[in-house]
C-alpha cells in the first residue's frame, strides 16, 4: 500500500484513522515506520517490541505469527467465497438497470 502510494505525483501522504483505543498499537506502528522507511519487512523490530513489551522472546514470535494470522482472515474468506462486502475491499451495491 505504501509502496504504490509513493508512486503517485503529488502524493504527500495517506490518512489512518484508528482511534486510541484501538488495541492494535503494532499495525499502527508498522504502518508509521513503513510510511517513513523505504525498506524491506523484517519481523525482527516487532519481535523485539513485543518482547519489551510482554518479557520473554518466545511469546513475542509467537504473538507476532498470531497477528499475521488473524489478519488474514478477512482477506482469505473473502477469497474462498468470492462474495464482495465492505469487509473484502469493495462495497455491493444492489443497483441494476431495469
Amino acid at each position: 500500500m505504501l509502496r504504490e502510494c509513493r508512486k503517485v505525483d503529488n502524493c504527500i501522504g495517506y490518512v489512518a484513522w484508528h482511534l486510541r483505543s484501538n488495541p492494535n498499537w503494532l499495525f499502527r506502528r508498522a504502518l508509521g515506520y513503513y510510511g517513513k522507511n523505504p525498506e524491506p519487512y523484517s519481523d525482527e523490530p516487532w519481535v523485539a517490541l513485543l518482547e519489551e513489551r510482554f518479557g520473554d522472546r518466545r511469546a513475542a514470535q509467537h504473538l507476532l505469527k498470531a497477528f499475521d494470522a488473524s489478519a488474514r482472515i478477512t482477506m482469505n474468506r473473502c477469497a474462498f467465497t468470492r462474495r464482495p462486502s465492505v469487509f473484502c475491499g469493495s462495497i455491493s451495491t444492489n443497483s441494476r438497470a431495469t
